[in-house]
């Protein structure tokens, strides 16, 4: 997130594809987050911190301090949803 509180296009971009995987599945199960984001992102640091800043800013719900597993919020639906357009 920008020091606006603003996503930023990672974000956008792990959301998205967040949104992509959730839509296929049962909401009710966690989604593997950090797989997504490390696919998404291509890089195990980046994807470590957008999952930080996501999980900060109340976009996705994490099971753990990993971000290995976990949930899209209603907000980080509503984001990766503006994202894909």
């Amino acid at each position: 997130m920008t020091a606006k509180g603003e996503i930023t296009p990672e974000m956008h971009r792990v959301l998205a594809d967040l949104c992509d995987f959730v839509g296929q599945r049962d909401r009710d199960r966690p989604a593997p987050l950090r797989k997504i984001a490390n696919k998404a992102l291509g890089d195990t640091q980046r994807a470590a911190r957008v999952l930080a800043a996501l999980d900060a800013g109340g976009y996705v719900r994490t099971d753990n301090m990993g971000w290995y597993t976990g949930w899209v919020t209603a907000k980080g639906i509503q984001a990766g949803q503006l994202r894909r357009g």
